[in-house]
C-alpha cells in the first residue's frame, strides 16, 4: 500500500457521511442551489479534515494498543503502512489547515474554541454569560 492511500484510508473517509449535516439547513431552507452551497461545502471539507486529523491523532495516541487488538491491528498507522513520523506531520498539517481555513471562510465559523464562550467566569457583577 503505497503511503498516499495509507494516509487516505487514516483519515476514516466512511466517517465524513455524518458532514453532511452542515448541508441541512440549505436543504431545509430551500436554498441548496445557491450561492449559499460554497460556504457549506467549505464546511464540510473543513470538518472533513478537521475530523481526519482527530482520528490520525487517536491512532497516534493509541497505536502500541492497536497493534494487539484483533481488528484495529490492520490500521494504517498500527501495521507500519503509515509511519509514526509521517501520521504525526499529516495530524498537524491537517489540524492547522483546517482551522486556517474556518477562520478564512468566516471569522466566527474559525473561532475556536467557541464553547468556551459559554464557560467564561462570572463578571464582576456577579452575572455569568449564562
Amino acid at each position: 500500500m503505497s503511503t498516499l492511500i495509507a494516509a487516505l484510508v487514516a483519515l476514516r473517509p466512511r466517517q465524513w457521511v455524518k458532514n453532511f449535516f452542515v448541508f441541512a439547513g440549505l436543504i431545509f431552507s430551500q436554498s441548496l442551489f445557491t450561492p449559499l452551497i460554497w460556504p457549506a461545502l467549505g464546511a464540510f471539507l473543513i470538518f472533513c479534515a478537521l475530523s481526519g486529523a482527530i482520528y490520525v491523532f487517536n491512532d497516534l495516541a493509541d497505536v502500541e494498543k492497536d497493534r494487539l487488538h484483533p481488528t484495529k491491528r490492520y490500521r494504517p498507522i498500527a501495521r507500519g503502512a503509515l509511519s509514526v513520523p509521517a501520521a504525526a506531520a499529516l495530524g498537524v498539517l491537517l489540524l492547522a489547515g483546517s482551522l486556517t481555513a474556518a477562520y478564512v471562510l468566516s471569522v466566527p465559523f474559525g473561532w475556536w474554541p467557541p464553547p468556551m464562550r459559554y464557560c467564561s467566569p462570572p463578571t464582576r457583577s456577579g452575572s455569568s454569560t449564562w
